[in-house]
């Protein structure tokens, strides 16, 4: 994560999405953020991945998508693989080039020729590349 320090840093404005694509356009990522419910839900950052290599076996409980969804909200202590029944695909999101960052309320991303890194303030997160995916 040293590499932020060097990165162009990109924040969201108002005038685009609250979010980017990798400049492959295999990864699409979006801020989501907090409602007070009820239920209540943490702010967080979704990455959706459009190609991968070996798929995870899907859990019994996931009746969507799986293995091609990723979230970290502001209080995870760790990123996860989530269950989704929608995509978040869209050529709207602006690309953000390798070597560059994103950040928007307190979650940062990290655009990199070997993936997509994003963190809450914590630290914690995933990243994700068309060979592997991890959650830290």
């Amino acid at each position: 994560m040293a590499a932020l320090a060097a990165a162009t840093v990109a924040h969201a404005g108002d005038d685009t999405p609250d979010g980017f694509r990798s400049p492959s356009d295999n990864i699409h990522c979006m801020f989501e953020p907090a409602y007070a419910g009820p239920p209540a839900i943490a702010a967080s950052v979704r990455c959706d991945i459009r190609d991968i290599s070996d798929p995870p076996p899907r859990p019994r409980s996931c009746d969507g998508d799986w293995g091609r969804s990723f979230a970290v909200s502001d209080a995870d202590a760790v990123g996860r693989l989530i269950c989704t029944g929608d995509a978040l695909f869209s050529d709207r999101l602006p690309v953000l080039d390798y070597g560059s960052a994103w950040q928007h309320e307190g979650f940062t991303c990290l655009s990199e020729k070997d993936g997509v890194s994003c963190f809450n303030a914590r630290r914690h997160g995933f990243k994700l590349s068309r060979g592997s995916r991890t959650t830290f």
